[in-house]
């Protein structure tokens, strides 16, 4: 995937993200809910390839869980994204948020995942891959 950019809602947060995953995870964990009203869309990328210029020292990160972090904008409030910096396997790789990024993503709906806290108030399409627990 080519070269990829965003921002957060006031613009002060930019990311330049490079080989973003081509499939997307929906988390629908009861944080996740919460930080954004429903499931966290997101694609993965590699520490290496994502860079994040904040300026004016907006990036606030909040200790979710004993082994994950969520990234946001101190200004806008905006979801940057969720960091498994304690979590095997994931500690260099962000999951994204995709409402983020400028123009198009070409980024396909992947997985939903933790489906069993999923809220009553939408659906999950039913032809794709659905998973109670991570």
């Amino acid at each position: 995937m080519a070269e990829v950019k965003g921002s957060c809602l006031c613009g002060e947060i930019r990311l330049t993200m490079r080989n973003l995953a081509e499939v997307s995870s929906s988390c629908h964990c009861g944080q996740c809910r919460k930080w954004g009203s429903g499931p966290f869309i997101c694609a993965e990328v590699e520490e290496d390839d994502l860079a994040i210029s904040d300026p004016k020292d907006y990036v606030g990160i909040y200790e979710a869980s004993e082994y994950a972090r969520r990234a946001f904008c101190k200004n806008c409030g905006s979801s940057l994204y969720w960091h498994g910096h304690k979590l095997q396997g994931h500690e260099k790789t962000y999951s994204i948020s995709l409402g983020l990024i400028e123009g198009p993503t070409d980024v396909k709906e992947g997985r939903h995942i933790f489906c069993q806290s999923k809220g009553d108030y939408y659906d999950i399409a039913e032809n794709v891959e659905q998973v109670a627990l991570y």
